[in-house]
């Protein structure tokens, strides 16, 4: 089983991610398949979501080429995104984790309401909000099915604490290699966390707004 995955020289770029802008296969199988499936990645460079984006960015479509990336697939229990930046409230000194179960498309496609962890850079939990996580995607002979999952599960966190430290030291390395944080998508199987892709976090600002626009001697 491999995933068959799009890598365009316009992608993962600070200012311009292009995620999602190009089609991404799981679970295929077979020499035909993967033939076939490397096309439609070709292919999806002139898809209209593609061009439409290109256009709004501003970029040369001739400019830009795509390759086709062939990954042994991880049948993972649990997966998703991890930002070694929160970019919600633009602080570094956070880890911020959306995790689910299943192959990691859920979370990424917003197919489902995840668990979210909010840790410190060592890995300390500051804070957890349980997520739906009503469904998963699991990979199969034929190649990735949805199934539900059950209530218990459901109620529960997908990570523990060996996963969130697992994760956490992924971060600090992965950070550390490229210089500047980063948008991770992980998997998790058989209690071990795997590296699946890593990419610029394009929502930071480089410098805090001063919000001081009268002064600060100013009494409102």
């Amino acid at each position: 089983m491999v995933a068959v995955r799009s890598s365009a020289t316009a992608e993962d770029l600070p200012s311009a991610s292009f995620a999602g802008q190009h089609d991404t296969f799981l679970g295929i199988c077979g020499k035909e398949a993967v033939l076939k499936h490397v096309k439609k990645c070709w292919a999806s460079l002139w898809s209209a979501q593609a061009i439409s984006y290109r256009i709004s960015m501003g970029f040369e479509h001739l400019f830009v080429e795509l390759a086709v990336v062939v990954q042994a697939m991880i049948d993972s229990e649990v997966a998703g995104v991890m930002f070694t930046a929160n970019p919600v409230n633009q602080s570094k000194e956070e880890l911020l984790i959306s995790a689910g179960y299943g192959l990691g498309e859920t979370v990424v496609s917003g197919l489902i309401t995840p668990d979210t962890f909010i840790l410190t850079k060592d890995g300390r939990v500051k804070e957890k909000v349980l997520g739906s996580k009503d469904h998963k995607l699991i990979l199969t002979k034929e190649g990735t099915r949805s199934e539900k999952v059950p209530q218990s599960l459901q109620n529960s966190y997908c990570l523990g604490e060996n996963e969130l430290a697992q994760l956490a030291k992924l971060a600090q390395l992965v950070e550390k290699h490229f210089g500047i944080p980063q948008d991770i998508e992980w998997a998790c199987s058989k209690r071990n966390v795997y590296l699946l892709q890593a990419r610029p976090i394009t929502t930071l600002k480089s410098e805090p707004e001063d919000l001081r626009i009268l002064g600060p001697e100013v009494i409102v």
